[in-house]
């Protein structure tokens, strides 16, 4: 009987050590690799990538750049010299916020929500 359950115990000891391996390994091997129109989490996007890019291209020049090249590269709807136009799209501007309040608006309400409480 004693030989027995001491088999059982090394069986169930085995399973479950197996069992703790398995557990552990999964969440690695579940993530999957990372695709092409799936960024990682923590990657840069495409902007910070062409920010990045630029930045270095001027660092590569050697030294300051005088204005007629940098007003030359900032022509054709630039934000400014280094940005370009990346990131246009999600600027703020009157043409893409019509129905967005006043600053005064949205104090006068934050405050009148403030007194209420």
């Amino acid at each position: 009987m004693k030989s027995l359950l001491s088999t059982v115990r090394s069986v169930l000891t085995a399973c479950l050590c197996a069992v703790l391996m398995f557990s552990l390994a999964m969440p690695a091997l579940a993530s999957g690799l990372p695709t092409k129109d799936q960024p990682m989490k923590n990657e840069a996007s495409e902007t910070a990538k062409t920010y990045e890019r630029t930045a270095k291209d001027a660092i590569d020049q050697g030294g300051p750049q005088g204005l007629e090249a940098i007003t030359e590269r900032a022509q054709g709807g630039a934000l400014n010299d280094i940005q370009g136009t990346a990131g246009a799209e999600n600027m703020k501007r009157p043409s893409n916020s019509q129905g967005a309040g006043s600053i005064e608006d949205t104090l006068k309400k934050s405050l009148e929500k403030a007194q209420d409480k």
